[in-house]
């Protein structure tokens, strides 16, 4: 169209400058500039998560980086943060996801991103006891560890560290701890190291340890001079020990007493049944004994050292009779039965070594060890039986003065004072460290680690007691056969080596093959039937166990994480043919499956015959979706066993799983009878309503309503909430009431209740302020919501009641909170304002925004939520989030994120 020039044109348009108009152009879509060959060259720079952000540039670039999934362990930028895991996100998370997310959360060393995890999921940092700092330190993450332990209290936390070779958190740790608890943060360190086999971080953890004194020096020379003579210890070398430790006792010093009292019981139990030595050592705690009388009288010493020396030397004068009872009766009762039973196992186990070595270790063994059983029976029918009885009364009247305060006090410290030489230097080293050693390091560290003791001497001083010698060293075996180290072999035989030398059976055939629980855990899949094929080939085998039926099953437990571990034991071993297992051990077997989540033990099992119990199983399958999954997809039952299908609803609703909720109440409704199962766990007081709010899905409650469950009107639900242990779910609140879920009438008491409530249900859970912190959060939102109150003054009462009362309330200081809260709504209704205006003034929790939302936003985010963690660590996470995928449009950008979460953003209670 030709452009007007008349007079009412402008200047612009006359003079024929005005711009013409041009015809509108398509939008230009700027994704389209990434190829997928400029994708794939760019991501080859970037980090794992920031490639799965790339994915969402376009469809091309969805494809070429389609294995690319977000791990929330591994930092994150934050605004893609945010958009992943906004409080909508987590809709269809349950408690104990939630918490999953804060510790992976914990891992990434992202304090802003740990921030934005506690807000979006309602979990408090703090609220999570220990395991927040221990996730932190075993990533290594340092920033997260400053953040949620400034003081470095968690001594669990520094093993994490140890045992993941994190050295800078160990040095942080022993740096910000407290002094008392440095001894423990290096020991706990060490034993990470050595169970993480960080040979070079064990030294240097090892050196950090407090110096040892004179006296302890000389507990160190008196503990070497036993353990040296131990295989053949004589009344001569027994006085020599005994005289350095008199020369110890000479000090007025209350290190020096203890030091001595307990190198007397490291000798005493040395002597194994030596009656001479046995009377030196008691001679020397009589002059313990005598010294700290003496000091008591004289006052040379303080109050705390006298009451110390009276404590340590009664204490182990106590401990020196019981071992010298042990010795006699070890000498009355075993020295003729066992020595025959020994024989005979010797026999066995030579005939069948000789087909491995030639059974020459075992005859040698067998011979040195009746040995020293004539040299026992001789010295206990005859030599020095006049000494044994001269120093018997002394110490029954010392071990009359023992009180079991002082016992303990006198236990915790002689355990911290075991200590041998590693590499020159003096350090502390007990039994836990060697079993650590010998289930992470090489033998030679092992080696190292005993200080030219052998592992039978460092045995001997880290452990006295007979029947406390054979029990840990079948742990160090299991350790040793178990360990994931290439030398398991070597320090398996060393282990079996060094029982032979000690004279302890503990090795039972049936034994060796059920670890004890968590021993076996870096051991699995093909590394188990190796170890089996191992212990056959020495002889242990299946037919010949004793207590056979108890190994069987435990065996079979713990071989659960592998399917070719329990086919081994079924078929080729023959442990369940050789030895059946009744009903009940069958149930605890397939118990442990469904409670590791062990789909592929179960599906062996199934087909080796066993009958499953889908009720059992389904209840032991506490949070394992796969086990449930599974039980429902292989494990057929009738469909008019209504009762069976209820059942199961039930469980799936109190563990907020919304996948098998749908599939079985479809089932039951297909039959007509959904309705009738509300109606009966209603009349129960168990109602899906309660099931559901426990567990903390809002997802679940949501899928509730649509199916149509009954409302309670009683209010129960937001009781549950509060009733639950651990972590109470008090995002719970808004959701329910937005379903339609009543609070009940006032004289139920529903605010009452969630005042009295204790946060985590438990005097020693750790950050009780920040689980007040929630509690005060969901008492103001029942206040604003409008939740009746019939009777503030009784309220008042039982809170007070609630407050004075130590048993019910060990932590009065945050109920004195409450109690201020509840004083101050009095004050403020009793003056004539309206709970409506209560209301306005109220806040609601940090998950307000969990209500169902039908928004394309909401939606989308769900949908990255899903995409983005299908895979990989958290991919148990990504299969509870459910929604749209398809809203999440291709060309949506991590960068165009919104800065908060979508949604009604909570505000800040008034406490």
């Amino acid at each position: 169209m030709m452009q007007q020039c008349g007079p009412s044109a402008s200047p612009e348009v006359r003079a024929g400058l005005a711009p013409t108009a041009e015809p509108s152009l398509p939008a230009i879509d700027a994704s389209i500039a990434w190829t997928p060959d400029l994708v794939g060259r760019m991501a080859a720079f970037l980090a794992s998560n920031e490639v799965a952000c790339l994915r969402l540039v376009n469809k091309a670039a969805e494809n070429r980086l389609a294995g690319a999934n977000i791990d929330l362990s591994q930092p994150l930028p934050s605004p893609a943060f945010r958009l992943l895991l906004s409080p909508a996100g987590c809709r269809a998370l349950t408690t104990g996801q939630r918490r999953e997310v804060v510790r992976l959360a914990a891992r990434s060393n992202d304090v802003t991103n740990l921030e934005l995890a506690a807000a979006a999921t309602g979990i408090q940092p703090g609220a999570l006891d220990f395991k927040l700092e221990v996730a932190a330190a075993a990533a290594g993450a340092m920033n997260c560890c400053r953040y949620l332990d400034p003081s470095a209290s968690s001594w669990t936390a520094a093993r994490a560290a140890g045992k993941n070779g994190h050295e800078t958190v160990i040095a942080w740790a022993l740096e910000a701890c407290d002094t008392d608890d440095r001894f423990e943060i290096a020991r706990e360190a060490a034993l990470g190291a050595a169970e993480g086999g960080h040979v070079a971080l064990l030294e240097r953890v090892l050196r950090q340890f407090p110096p040892l004194s004179a006296a302890e020096a000389a507990y160190e020379a008196a503990c070497a001079q036993a353990c040296a003579d131990a295989a053949a210890l004589d009344a001569a070398s027994a006085k020599a020990a005994a005289a350095q430790v008199a020369a110890a006792l000479a000090a007025d010093d209350p290190a020096a007493c203890q030091a001595a009292a307990a190198a007397a019981k490291a000798i005493a139990a040395a002597a194994r049944g030596t009656k001479a030595a046995v009377a030196a050592a008691k001679a020397a705690a009589r002059a313990g004994t005598v010294a700290a009388n003496a000091a008591a009288a004289a006052e040379v010493a303080p109050a705390p050292a006298t009451a110390t020396y009276r404590a340590v030397a009664s204490a182990d004068a106590a401990a020196l009779k019981a071992s010298e009872a042990s010795s006699r009766a070890w000498a009355a009762q075993d020295a003729a039965g066992r020595a025959a039973r020994l024989a005979r196992d010797t026999a066995d186990r030579a005939a069948a070594a000789s087909k491995v070595d030639g059974g020459e270790g075992t005859e040698g063994g067998s011979e040195e060890e009746g040995e020293g059983r004539v040299a026992a029976r001789k010295v206990e029918s005859g030599e020095g039986e006049g000494k044994g009885a001269e120093g018997e009364g002394a110490s029954e009247g010392a071990a009359d003065g023992v009180s079991a305060q002082g016992t303990n006090d006198v236990s915790q410290a002689v355990s911290k004072a075991k200590r041998v030489k590693y590499k020159g230097e003096q350090v502390h080293v007990d039994g836990p460290l060697l079993r650590a050693a010998l289930s992470g390091c090489d033998l030679a560290t092992v080696e190292l680690l005993c200080c030219g003791l052998g592992l039978e001497g460092a045995v001997r001083a880290c452990w006295s007691d007979e029947g406390e010698i054979a029990e840990l060293l079948l742990e160090a075996m299991h350790a040793a056969l178990y360990s994931s180290s290439h030398d398991w072999q070597a320090k398996a035989e060393r282990v079996l080596a060094a029982g032979r030398a000690l004279d302890a059976d503990c090795f039972e055939d049936g034994a060796l093959f059920a670890p004890a629980f968590g021993t076996a855990r870096d051991c699995c899949g093909e590394e188990l039937v190796e170890r089996y094929t191992w212990l056959k080939a020495r002889g242990f085998w299946a037919d010949v166990w004793e207590n056979a039926w108890e190994y069987a099953r435990d065996a079979l437990v713990e071989a659960g994480r592998s399917a070719a571990a329990v086919r081994w034991l079924l078929l080729e071993e023959g442990v369940e043919a050789a030895h059946p297992l009744g009903p009940w051990d069958q149930a605890q077997v397939l118990r442990g499956y469904a409670e590791g989540g062990h789909v592929t033990a179960l599906e062996v099992v199934k087909q080796e015959g066993w009958q499953l119990n889908l009720v059992t199983l389904f209840e032991a399958a506490a949070n394992q979706l796969a086990v449930e999954e599974w039980v429902c997809d292989q494990l057929a039952w009738p469909a008019d066993d209504h009762e069976t299908t209820g059942k199961l609803l039930h469980f799936a609703c109190e563990r907020g799983h919304v996948g098998p909720m749908r599939r079985l109440a479809g089932r039951l409704r297909a039959q007509g009878k959904l309705g009738e199962h509300w109606d009966a766990r209603a009349s129960t007081g168990r109602s899906a309503w309660c099931a559901v709010a426990g567990s903390g899905c809002v997802a679940a409650a949501e899928l509730l309503a649509e199916l149509g469950c009954p409302k309670p009107t009683d209010g129960s639900p937001y009781k549950a909430v509060a009733e639950r242990l651990g972590d109470q779910p008090w995002w719970m609140f808004p959701a329910l009431h937005g379903l339609g879920v009543g609070f009940g009438p006032a004289e139920e008491g529903l605010l009452a209740k969630c005042a009295l409530v204790q946060p985590g249900g438990a005097w020693w859970l750790h950050r009780w302020d920040l689980r007040w912190g929630e509690q005060m959060r969901g008492l103001d939102w029942l206040l604003a919501a409008g939740c009746p109150v019939a009777d503030w003054a009784e309220l008042e009462a039982k809170v007070v009641a609630h407050t004075s009362s130590q048993y019910l309330n060990p932590h009065p200081e945050y109920s004195e909170a409450v109690l201020a809260w509840v004083r101050e709504q009095r004050a403020r209704l009793g003056s004539g304002q309206a709970c409506a205006a209560a209301a306005a003034a109220g806040s609601v929790p940090a998950d307000a925004a969990a209500q169902p939302s039908g928004g394309s936003q909401a939606a989308a985010e769900e949908g990255l939520s899903r995409s983005l963690l299908a895979e990989g660590p958290t991919a148990a996470l990504a299969g509870a989030v459910a929604g749209a995928t398809a809203a999440a449009g291709a060309g949506a950008s991590v960068a165009d994120a919104p800065t908060e979460p979508s949604g009604a953003e909570p505000s800040q209670p008034q406490q």
